[in-house]
Order: C-alpha cells, then structure tokens, then sequence
C-alpha cells in the first residue's frame, strides 16, 4: 500500500455528493472540483467520518502514482439504508432477448475469456439461450489454443488457476496470451470468482497485480482489446447458522467478503471505466428482475449482494440467475467494437 493515493471528494462535502464522480470513472473530471489526494494512512483516519476533512493532505511524491486506491474510501461514500438488507431502484432490470444480428456480430468475433465456476454457469446460460433460439450460431470452445480461430470467429474459454489463489489466474491468463492467444484474439478477458475475495484478502495488491499484467499485455498485444469483469458476489447468509456465527464473532457469507469485492470492483471501473469495455457481472448478479438492488450493510458501506432467487448455494448461479447473466454477457459481447 505504500505511496497510493486516494481520489476523494471536495474537503467539507458530504461524501455522498462525491459519488457521482466515482461512478463516472473520470479521475480529471474528479480533479478538476478541488479533490484531495489522501494517503492510505490518511484513508484510514477519514473512511469511516460522513464529512471529508477541511484541510488538504500534502501529496508530496504521490503524484506521480495512479490512484489504485480510489475505491477504499469510495465504499464509504454510499448512503445506507436502516436495515441489513436494502432495495434501491435502478434502470439495469433483465437484459431484452438477444435478436440475429446480435448472436451474428458475436459470431464474427476472435474471443478468448479466463474463467471459473461462475463462468461455467454463464456459458451454459449461454448454451439454453441460443438453444432456444434458431438464428443462434455461436462456436464455444473450451480451449487455449489459437488455432480455434483459424476458420471462424468462435468463444474460446478456459478455466484459469486455482479457486482462492488470484495470482495463479492473473499468471495462467499472461501465459495463455503468450502462448498465441495475444496475437490471435479480437477480445480477451479474465474474470475472477467469488472465492478469489475474502474478508483477509488484500485488495490493494491484487488490483495491482491484475492492473500491471493488463497493462502489459494492452501494450504487448495492441491489436486485442483487453475487457473486464466485476467480480461476482455471494448470497448474504441467513438463517441459524448466520446467527450463530455472528454471535461467535465469525465472517458471515456474503458480508465482509462482499465488501472486498466491491472494493476491487470499484478499483476497476474508475481506473478502466472510461477507457475499456466492463461487463459488470455484480451488477447484474445484485439486480433483480424489476429493477431493484439487493444490497447488505457493512459499518457505513451499502454493499451490493448475490440476489438470492438467482442462487441455490449462495454463489453459483441457477437458471433464473444464469439466464440473466448471460442474456448480459452476449449483449456486452455484441456491443463491442
């Protein structure tokens, strides 16, 4: 953490009239209404305050650095709801069904997507939909080698590293774009999973790792274009069994982990949002079908959950959730360039 700066809000501002430009992702529209750069030390007297302190915090050589940690105090920023459990209206309710020139333009594509679980439950939510639809004609390969595109444009996939171990993928992903892939590609991408983020995690240097071996890799392969994914979320835990572990003083799921990975979602949509494609998984995973956030408290952060009708586990994704996820990810895919 040392020497990475935080993006925040005017000095005296409510922190939630600062939120706006977290969500745009632009670091020079932030600049330019007098934001201060705190330190991470300074972070953490000031992120769990509801007013930003007057005074400026000296950023001596800090301004050199890329604000990775713009998003640890920007979970603070969120207004919170009474309860544990919120519902918020928003306009990203089911994605529309996914017309012929749509699974065409997919088609035509050269894609290469790292993944897990979570991934597989997408790409068989995939498989139902055009399943179900005869203009579907999409090649899924579950492979790391170039010559899937040799005749066609195909969905080539695989499943990266190990589970908890995020380094693991970042590598596995750098040495599949090495092997061939970086050179045969239209689109690449790395999605990590829900198990890669728990509450000891250190988010900070994960993004770090992800960032630098995107950023490499940007400049290595000019001609792909590298997306992102939000990390999905889990189910908030319920029941006896979150009672009791809440009165031994153990992590419930979907809470402290949650805010981990809205954390590092975060990270991720202000440093790429204005610049790169983001298919926002959490996103779609936290809204229901009428359009409404399924949200849990966390101290002062509202942090978006696993909406528990898409879920038969807490973090895999059933029909209804996967349907929603991939009728999403094929428009993603569909609307890029």
């Amino acid at each position: 953490m040392r020497g990475l700066p935080v993006l925040v809000g005017r000095p005296g501002r409510r922190i939630e009239e600062t939120i706006a430009v977290v969500d745009s992702g632009s670091k020079a529209a932030a600049l330019k209404t007098g934001a201060t750069l705190l330190g991470p030390q300074a972070w953490l007297r000031t992120s769990r305050k509801r007013v930003l302190p007057e005074r400026e915090i000296p950023r001596g050589p800090m301004k050199r650095i890329e604000p990775l940690l713009l998003s640890f105090l920007a979970v603070s920023l969120f207004a919170c709801s009474e309860d544990d459990m919120s519902t918020h209206p928003d306009s990203a309710a089911a994605p529309p069904a996914i017309g012929r020139e749509e699974w065409q333009r997919i088609a035509s594509k050269k894609i290469f997507w790292g993944h897990k679980s979570v991934g597989f439950n997408i790409l068989k939510g995939v498989d139902e939909l055009a399943a179900g639809a005869p203009e579907a004609v999409l090649q899924i390969v579950e492979s790391t080698s170039p010559g899937v595109f040799d005749r066609s444009g195909a969905l080539a996939h695989a499943a990266l590293g190990n589970n908890t171990d995020p380094r693991s993928k970042i590598d596995s992903f750098v040495d599949a774009m090495e092997a061939g892939m970086g050179n045969a590609a239209d689109l690449a991408f790395l999605k990590f999973c829900y198990a890669d983020f728990q509450p000891e995690s250190d988010v900070p240097a994960i993004f770090a790792d992800y960032k630098q071996a995107i950023d490499s890799l940007a400049l290595r392969y000019p001609e792909t274009t590298f997306a992102h994914v939000t990390v999905p979320l889990t189910a908030r835990q319920t029941g006896p069994k979150a009672l009791i572990k809440k009165l031994l003083g153990r992590p419930i799921r979907g809470v402290e982990d949650n805010l981990k990975r809205y954390q590092f979602n975060l990270l991720l949509k202000v440093e790429y949002g204005d610049r790169t494609p983001i298919f926002d998984l959490a996103k779609i995973e936290s809204t229901r079908p009428d359009g409404s956030r399924e949200t849990t408290r966390v101290s002062d952060v509202t942090v978006p959950t696993l909406v528990p009708a898409y879920t038969d586990d807490g973090g895999h994704l059933n029909q209804l959730g996967r349907h929603n996820a991939a009728a999403g990810f094929l428009h993603f895919l569909a609307e890029i360039e």
